[in-house]
């Protein structure tokens, strides 16, 4: 019954102007004005009938925009959120940027650890940054590594969703 007050609402919010609106009135006015007669009575019927179809239709158009349709929520993976929740915030850190890119290296890594202003001090810091897709590859079920060496995750999607 609530939702038919606030259909009911929204259609006097917009079949009141156009019943009632200066436009209809400005139009009569000038019709009368020009030719010096009065609408006929069949003319005002058909503006009233043309607002009855018209309310109803901007109405629904209103309340639709205000209604956000939901997005499905994917089904997280037990077995992923499982594994997620083994690892530290580094590796978790790592497997984020392998699902924004798609696919990485662990040189590709490395260097995007650089740039995020992360300190590397030695090459030896830097070669065990390149490894960490190695070590979550041993670690979990996560990952997959083509002949290029080239790393992605075997289920991208369901990776987004539960790091989300």
């Amino acid at each position: 019954m609530r939702d038919f007050g606030a259909y009911l609402a929204a259609l006097w919010r917009h079949g009141s102007p156009l019943l009632t609106g200066g436009i209809i009135g400005v139009g009569v006015t000038t019709y009368g004005l020009l030719t010096g007669k009065n609408l006929p009575q069949g003319i005002g019927f058909l503006i009233f009938g043309l607002a009855l179809m018209v309310a109803p239709y901007l109405a629904w158009k209103h309340e639709r925009k205000q209604i956000p349709i939901p997005k499905p929520t994917p089904t997280l993976d037990p077995a992923i959120l499982g594994e997620l929740q083994r690892l530290n915030a580094y590796q978790i850190f790592a497997l984020r940027q392998l699902a924004k890119t798609g696919v990485m290296t662990g040189e590709q890594f490395e260097q995007r650890y650089r740039e995020l202003g992360f300190p590397v001090a030695t090459l030896a810091q830097r070669k065990d940054i390149r490894k960490i897709f190695e070590e979550l590859n041993q670690e979990t079920t996560l990952l997959a590594q083509d002949e290029n060496g080239i790393w992605r995750l075997r289920d991208r999607d369901g990776v987004r969703a539960a790091l989300s």
